[in-house]
């Protein structure tokens, strides 16, 4: 060896340190392991190899070895090959000994096939074109290789492999440098670069049919190895790269390959050393030929990338009269039009005859024969067995064994236990004894057990299960979900040769976590026993045991395994492969020591039944039992059993077209309200699906095909067939579908309900559909749904935007067939089965409202009628106006836009029914207007539908005394104008539900309007009017003087006639403030706020004691400068300020005399600031008004339930607002007198400011009830009687329900009045001859 390379060798392995071997597997370990043994093997002297703790002990040896036992080389031009002078010289012969036969290929040829590696010296250019060698292999074939060439006693291989050896080691590490991608470059282990390959080839051809894919390796080339490996490169090999292809000899031809469906010959390159099929575009222009979408960086005549963007489909193409169909990669340039590989070749068995240059094929490897015991080639899994193996019991995998999580851990289970009969008791001793004996189970102290029993198997013998169902219920579910059948039976799709393998006691091979065995006790009558093996019966089992075979299988399941419980099946392309196959799926099983059932296992089948289906080649069909178990079912005589015969149709139904067509007669009978009688119609219904029955093939998906998907919708149900195309130029099904719409999809436009159709078909086979590289074919029988999908402009709705969103996913072109072409789709949606469930999740999101209009005859004929009365709409029925073919159609009678709206004359009868119906009779709750248009729209229109639906809304009493207003308050603020001097005008409250203090609950405030003094005076919530009038004149008057007016609420003791006497005593006005008015005495309600505050402030933590701070609370607020006056109420009143601590004096005024010129400035001074404070306060509060309605008397107004006081004692569900009331006059700018009932008079002002007032619309036409139903109690008698859109409205005087107290009067309809009183209602009819 060179000493350059040695120095190579040894800096690469320096870089190895303990500290980065973390990131190996036990694998890679392994491998290392394997790497050690060899270096002692051919240099003991350096001892074995730990890479974890030896590594400077390993180089410190090598370094002692190469120096002083230079005897390694034992030739005598050693010490010449130390030297780097003569280092070419071993690099040619490492180039002739590796990658030549004949030693022809000389180093300079071997750079320039490599792109000429260059390197900092030679010893580095010899690393990098050895590591160009390795790049073209996976990691396995590579340390395969490395192996084999380890073996050979040749000096120079001895060299290569300790100069590799601790360079492959720091490779390992470096995970996505070996990504898992195979290269499918050929087996070095097949083939030793002998002379004898050619007396190997055929052998070759058979065991590695395998090899030699399209899927290439996408490892660096030698020149770029650090740029292509960030870039997705493959590489594909030919002949002008001898360099690549050196693993065998290549043979080349040209002949002729005829292309029958295009009707041309090409010259095409047979080339062995190819590893995939090109064709130049320029031969693709020439003769047409398809192509599709492919974006992958490969390597072709050469080592640097090229971009391939485009492939052919596969092509029938004739070679030597051998008819093949394959695809080919698109390149710019090549030396011959095409080229086919050595892939497609073996692939389809044919064989190159190198002499006479002509192809012949062989034969196919006949299936294996089914035996009964293990094939010879599986012989070494022999061990796994059950034949071999006893039962006994598995030792626990870490990580996968059974737990049993429960809800509670206090739990009692019924002690039962089920009588057994002498025949299965034997068979309960058996089971327990050989339990015993192998392990599985022991005896068990456990408090809580679960009886036994008994369950046939196919074979006729018995299984002891216990029944776990009473602990099932404390049992915690596990959510690991089953495979799907559509998706297990999809990925056999191309496989032509099968392998079914079933576990021995599946369940018993999982052991149960320590300390969990005795929750799975059970009882029989020979004791109590619990198990140490996972049971059957328990509800988390099955999710368990997938979960665990899944994770045994590991990778294998997603390549060449599918599994459903313990039944698993392998499945291949070719026979060579399938051996690989399932001898890794019997190691897999084996390392986790799992046993067969050989008696139930099938090897290298054709065709096998796996998970109740018939699987081939071909497709798959149900099994035959499952066939013959409907066809054998006699006529059903009960419910009970029509159910069952309709399961085992349901399990079969994505073989049987119109499944809900067939099955509707049988539905009906199942139907709670329909008596049981069966009739020729239910027993000729049984007969068609038996019929159905004869020939149920559904073919296997194949993505090379071309896909074809139809749909329709019919009222209740979606229906779908998928179909692909075959060499026979025909549509063979591969499924059909079939689903129930829910409630809210019940209303969806025509067009709404097509298009889901469509989206629920592509939900259903999404594994099937989306990403397909050639566009899939829809075919709909709906011509406007096609502008909805095709449409560009911006979506109608929420719904409708989703939809095509998830559109975006699917490659497709959607194309118009009428309904009569498109007959099988078109019956799977007619009739659905009525026991399939209704999904609970909606497709729509808002809210779900009931078709309340049927498109019935009647209806029809009554929409027909109304045609004949509108030109326009006569002119498109009659078909002389030209937008019938264009956005306008006539179905079923009826004109329908491209929306699918039903086109109506506009304002008739029937338009004012259909609002009526939607908006009164409907799910949803009187619908406000933008709600109701956007309802009806869905399905009618006509002219000015918009502004009749306002109209009819407007006019709703229900909707107007029910519903709130959402615009600004109405009435400007009118400030009352500021008196001329103090306590002349004031105004007075109480602030209730204090905290009792010293007897007292309540305060009595009194505030001076022009200098906003007040007086605080402690009083109780139960004082009198004689009381308040007697405080008033002993706190107010006897200090202040009689006041001209004052303002207050209407509260009972300033109303009552003892106030009133009390006011004309002292010769005062009253003036009272509005009923929920606040505005009105604003004032008084600021300064109750103010009073509250401070007094929160002074007695927080002692709430009891504010009696004892009422004279600090009255002088803080007395004593501070108000924000209206800019002074202090004592200032302004008194005429200086007080001292308010000890440290200061009082300030008097020079000058207190009220008439005094000082005070008189003082006083018109505070005006002016009252004035300004008014002015600012008016135009806040306007801005948050909106211009007044006026009200003429006459008409008819609401008032505001809350502000009223009509209040029922669930105010929360009263109507907001009660009336209507007739306005008598407008008694101030904002204020009306209204017209009350005079049971009421007597307790509420008749006087509201305007915004407690609404204006109420009613037009006799739309809608004549003006009473809400909920309100009539006892009706006292009936006025009158009117007659409106063949509805009789009543007249009546009635007890209020929200105030029994009240009687009123208004129009209801004679279904309410009936429901309230049904005596007097009857009376009246008969009295006026009414013909009811």
């Amino acid at each position: 060896m060179s000493y350059a390379n040695y120095r190579y060798m040894k800096a690469r392995a320096k870089r190895w340190r303990p500290e980065n071997l973390d990131g190996i597997q036990t694998s890679d370990e392994h491998l290392i392991n394997l790497f050690a043994k060899i270096l002692s093997k051919h240099v003991p002297e350096i001892g074995k190899f730990d890479p974890n703790k030896d590594v400077e002990s390993y180089i410190s040896k090598l370094d002692q070895h190469f120096t002083e036992y230079p005897s390694l080389f034992p030739n005598e031009h050693t010490k010449r090959q130390y030297t780097l002078n003569h280092l070419e010289e071993l690099e040619q012969q490492f180039a002739e000994r590796m990658f030549s036969e004949n030693g022809s290929l000389t180093w300079q040829e071997l750079l320039r096939q490599t792109g000429k590696v260059q390197g900092s010296n030679k010893g580095d250019r010899l690393t990098k074109t050895f590591e160009g060698f390795r790049n073209q292999l996976d990691k396995v074939q590579f340390i395969r290789k490395l192996m084999s060439k380890a073996n050979v006693d040749d000096f120079h291989t001895r060299l290569f492999i300790l100069w590799m050896l601790p360079y492959s080691l720091r490779k390992l590490k470096e995970r996505n440098y070996w990504k898992s991608e195979i290269s499918e470059i050929y087996d070095f282990l097949e083939d030793k670069r002998t002379a004898s390959y050619g007396k190997i080839h055929k052998r070759f051809q058979l065991q590695n049919k395998n090899l030699g894919k399209e899927s290439l390796s996408k490892k660096n080339n030698t020149t770029n190895s650090r740029n292509l490996r960030k870039t997705n490169v493959s590489r594909i090999e030919y002949s002008s790269n001898k360099f690549l292809n050196h693993t065998r000899k290549r043979y080349e031809m040209v002949l002729q390959a005829e292309l029958p469906d295009f009707k041309c010959s090409i010259p095409c390159l047979i080339d062995t050393g190819a590893q995939a099929n090109i064709i130049t575009e320029e031969t693709v222009r020439a003769h047409k030929l398809p192509t599709r979408p492919w974006s992958k960086s490969v390597i072709y005549g050469g080592v640097y990338p090229n971009k391939i963007n485009r492939k052919t489909i596969k092509l029938n193409i004739s070679l030597n009269g051998i008819s093949i169909k394959t695809e080919f990669l698109v390149v710019k340039k090549f030396s011959h039009p095409a080229a086919i590989s050595f892939t497609t070749l073996y692939d389809n068995n044919i064989e190159i005859s190198s002499s006479k240059h002509t192809l012949s094929q062989m034969n196919k490897v006949s299936n294996i024969v089914k035996e009964p015991e293990l094939p010879d080639i599986y012989k070494e899994f022999k061990d796994i067995t059950a034949e071999t193996n006893t039962e006994k019991l598995p030792k626990p995998i870490k990580g996968l064994e059974f737990e049993v999580e429960l809800t509670q851990e206090n739990y009692r289970l019924p002690i039962r236990n089920y009588p057994l009969p002498p025949g299965k008791m034997q068979a309960m001793n058996d089971e327990i004894n050989q339990g015993l004996k192998s392990g599985i189970i022991r005896e068990s102290k456990a408090i809580n057990a679960c009886p036994v029993m008994f369950v046939p198997k196919k074979e006729g013998t018995l299984r002891m299960v216990v029944d776990y169902k009473p602990l099932n219920k404390y049992v915690k579910p596990n959510i690991y979900p089953l495979p799907l059948i559509e998706q297990l039976l999809a990925k056999i799709q191309g496989s032509t040769i099968f392998t079914k393998l079933d576990l021995k006691s599946a369940y018993h091979l999982i052991r149960v976590r320590k300390g969990d065995e005795h929750k799975l006790a059970f009882r029989c009558p020979r004791g109590v026993f619990e198990y140490l093996v996972m049971p059957y019966g328990i509800s988390t089992a099955p999710a368990h045991f997938q979960y665990f075979i899944n994770t045994i299988l590991g990778e294998a399941k997603e390549s060449h395994v599918v599994c459903y419980m313990d039944d698993i099946l392998i499945h291949s392309k070719s026979e060579s492969e399938h051996v690989k196959h399932v001898k890794d799926v019997l190691q897999k099983l084996k390392n986790a020591n799992l046993i067969i059932n050989q008696a139930k296992c099938e090897f290298h089948q054709s065709q096998v039944k796996f998970i109740g289906y018939h699987i081939s080649e071909k497709g798959f069909t149900p099994c035959q039992e499952n066939i013959d178990k409907v066809l054998q079912w006699k006529q059903p005589k009960n419910r009970k059993e029509l159910r069952q015969f309709l399961g085992s149709v349901n399990y079969l139904r994505k073989f049987i077209p119109k499944t809900s067509q067939l099955t509707h007669p049988l539905n009906n009978l199942l139907k709670k309200d329909v008596r049981w009688k069966w009739t020729p119609t239910q027993t000729q219904a049984i007969e068609n699906i038996k019929q159905c029955l004869v020939s149920p093939v559904l073919r296997h998906f194949d993505f090379s095909k071309k896909i074809l998907l139809e749909t329709d919708a019919s009222d209740v149900a979606v229906g779908a067939v998928l179909s692909q195309k075959h060499d026979d130029d025909k549509y063979y099904p591969v499924g059909y579908y079939s689903a129930k719409m829910s409630k809210a999809q019940l209303n969806y436009s025509v067009s709404d309900k097509e298009m889901l159709a469509i989206i629920k078909s592509l939900k259903h086979w999404r594994h099937y559909l989306e990403s397909t590289i050639e566009p899939f074919k829809i075919l709909t029988d709906h011509r406007n749904l096609i502008g909805r999908i095709t449409n560009e402009s911006e979506p109608e709705n929420k719904r409708l935007a989703r939809w095509q969103l998830f559109l975006q996913d699917f490659n497709f072109e959607i194309n118009y067939r009428p309904g009569s072409a498109n007959h099988i789709a078109d019956a799977l949606s007619r009739i659905v089965d009525e026991t399939e469930p209704i999904p609970k999740d909606s497709e729509d999101n808002s809210i779900n409202f009931v078709n309340q209009i049927s498109i019935t005859d009647d209806f029809k004929n009554q929409v027909v009628t109304e045609y004949t009365n509108d030109t326009k709409l006569l002119n498109l029925l009659n078909n002389e106006d030209k937008r019938v073919e264009e956005n306008i159609q006539l179905k079923d009678g009826l004109l329908i836009n491209s929306k699918d709206q039903i086109l109506l004359p506009n304002d008739t009868q029937l338009t004012r029914t259909i609002i009526k119906k939607y908006h009164e009779e409907g799910k949803l709750i009187h619908p406000g207007i933008e709600l109701l248009t956007n309802i009806i729209l869905r399905r009618f229109t006509w002219k000015g539908i918009r502004k009749q639906i306002q109209e009819y809304v407007q006019n709703c009493h229900t909707c107007q005394i029910n519903k709130s207003r959402n615009h600004k308050p109405y009435g400007p603020l009118q400030p009352i104008p500021p008196s001329e001097r103090p306590w002349e005008s004031l105004s007075m409250d109480f602030i209730t539900a204090l905290p009792e203090s010293s007897g007292y609950n309540a305060l009595f405030v009194v505030v001076d309007r022009f200098s906003k003094m007040a007086i605080l005076v402690p009083c109780t919530k139960s004082i009198t009017a004689e009381q308040t009038a007697r405080m008033f004149d002993q706190r107010v008057i006897a200090y202040f003087g009689n006041p001209k007016e004052i303002i207050a609420d209407n509260d009972h003791i300033f109303t009552s006639q003892t106030w009133k006497d009390f006011a004309h005593k002292y010769n005062f006005v009253m003036k009272f403030s509005l009923p929920y008015r606040p505005q009105t005495d604003g004032q008084t309600e600021r300064t109750n706020q103010t009073v509250e505050k401070l007094l929160r402030c002074v007695c927080s933590t002692h709430p009891n004691t504010w009696v004892d701070h009422i004279s600090l609370v009255q002088q803080s607020y007395n004593n501070a400068i108000h924000s209206a006056t800019q002074m202090t109420p004592f200032e302004i009143v008194h005429r200086y300020s007080p001292a308010l601590s000890p440290l200061e004096l009082p300030s008097f005024s020079d000058k207190t005399d009220e008439n005094s010129q000082e005070t008189i400035q003082v006083f018109q001074t505070v005006k002016e600031h009252l004035n300004t404070n008014n002015i600012k306060m008016k135009k806040y509060f306007d801005m948050k008004i909106q211009e007044i309605e006026e009200f003429q008397p006459g008409d008819l107004v609401m008032v505001k339930r809350t502000k009223t006081g009509f209040l029922h004692k669930s105010n929360k569900l009263a109507p907001s607002f009660a009336g209507p009331f007739y306005v008598l006059q407008k008694s101030g700018p904002n204020n009306y007198e209204l017209d009350l009932p005079d049971s009421i008079k007597h307790m509420f002002s008749s006087t509201f400011h305007v915004s407690h007032l609404e204006k109420y619309r009613h037009n006799s036409e739309l809608n004549y009830a003006t009473i809400d139903e909920s309100d009539i109690g006892t009706i006292l008698h009936i006025l009158e009687h009117k007659n409106r859109e063949q509805v009789l409205y009543l007249n009546v005087k009635y007890i209020s329900n929200l105030n029994p107290s009240t009687i009123m009067s208004g129009w209801t309809t004679l279904a309410t009045a009936l429901q309230a009183d049904k005596a007097i209602v009857n009376d009246y009819i008969k009295n006026n001859n009414l013909n009811i």
